[in-house]
This record gives C-alpha cells, sequence and structure tokens, in this order.
C-alpha cells in the first residue's frame, strides 16, 4: 500500500531518517496551502503558478499584457487564468494590484491524477523549449540514468520532496527582481 504524506510528514520523515533540514538552521519551514484536486484541475496548466510566483516579484504589474509579455504567453490565456485564480481565491486585487492569497500550494503525491500528468508534462515541455532560448549560465537541467532498487523509492521520494523544501529555503527571498529570476 503507498502512503501519501504531506510536506510536514516528509520533513519528520526526512529528519526521523537523519537528514539535516536546511530551514532547521534558524529558517522557518516552509507552510503549504494543500490545492484539492478539484481546484488543481481548473489550474492544472502551468502558467497559473509562473503567474502566482511573478507576482511576488518586484516590478511585478497586475496588467495581463505585460504579464504575458514576461511569461511568453498570449494574453488571452492570463487574462483567462486570473479569472480562475481569482475565482479560486488563490489571488484577491488590493488597490489595483494582485496579491496571492496563499504563500506555497502542494497537491496530492503518489496518486494517478489526469490533471497532474498533464501539468507535469507541461512543464516538461516548458523546460524542453527553454532549453533552446535560456543561456546556460541562467539555468540548471541535470539528469542521469541508473538502475534501480523498487524498494527504496518510497526513500527517494522522501529524500527528493525533502531537497525540494530545502531548495526553496535557498532560493527564495524576501523580494525576487522579475529580470533576475527566469521561470522554468
Amino acid at each position: 500500500e503507498t502512503k501519501i504524506f504531506e510536506p510536514q510528514e516528509r520533513s519528520e520523515l526526512a529528519r526521523a531518517a537523519g537528514f539535516v533540514l536546511a530551514y532547521e538552521s534558524g529558517r522557518k519551514a516552509p507552510k503549504y496551502a494543500r490545492l484539492s484536486a478539484e481546484k488543481f484541475q481548473v489550474i492544472a496548466d502551468w502558467w497559473h503558478y509562473a503567474i502566482l510566483n511573478l507576482i511576488q516579484t518586484r516590478g511585478f504589474r497586475s496588467d495581463p499584457k505585460w504579464i504575458a509579455d514576461r511569461l511568453g504567453l498570449d494574453p488571452r490565456v492570463v487574462e483567462d487564468a486570473l479569472f480562475r485564480l481569482k475565482e479560486l481565491r488563490l489571488v484577491r486585487e488590493e488597490g489595483g494590484r494582485l496579491r496571492r492569497t496563499e504563500e506555497r500550494l502542494t497537491t496530492s503525491d503518489d496518486r494517478i491524477d489526469l490533471a497532474l500528468q498533464r501539468g507535469n508534462l507541461g512543464l516538461i515541455q516548458l523546460a524542453g523549449r527553454r532549453l533552446k532560448t535560456v543561456s546556460i549560465d541562467r539555468r540548471d537541467v541535470t539528469s542521469f540514468v541508473m538502475a534501480v532498487n523498487p524498494a527504496r523509492l518510497p526513500a527517494a521520494k522522501t529524500a527528493i520532496r525533502r531537497f525540494q523544501d530545502e531548495h526553496t529555503a535557498i532560493l527564495e527571498g524576501d523580494e525576487i527582481d522579475f529580470r533576475e529570476a527566469e521561470i522554468i
């Protein structure tokens, strides 16, 4: 039987396995808001999360055309995405400026879900396109092939998710300048 772990549980498992988490050295543990499968189906495409992260950058403009130019999207796609994000209460407008309502989002892990598959495939395709357009000093794509012991996959997934939390703690700052952050 596959056990599904929340981000906090993953951290506890990592700690129990002897890992030291980056945010335990004075940083706060990241908090995640669980995105229901129903909500995720509505915003599974990568640009919804790119918009949510772009909103947090210094110099952000709440203008759909500006967002579209920044992300390489059609302005209508951005307008539709903003509508959905507002309807799901993940974004609100405050004095003409867009604000996120949740700092971080998570979905269910280790479940077969067509929306998650669509979202992951979209990110893989985006990464493939960006390999051709983003300079090597502004990206890192790493892969390797190896033989795997299937019994160790749960431990590997726990380690990967722990790394994601640590990676986020390292790279996120109080303010991110959109000119210095590449969204991939």
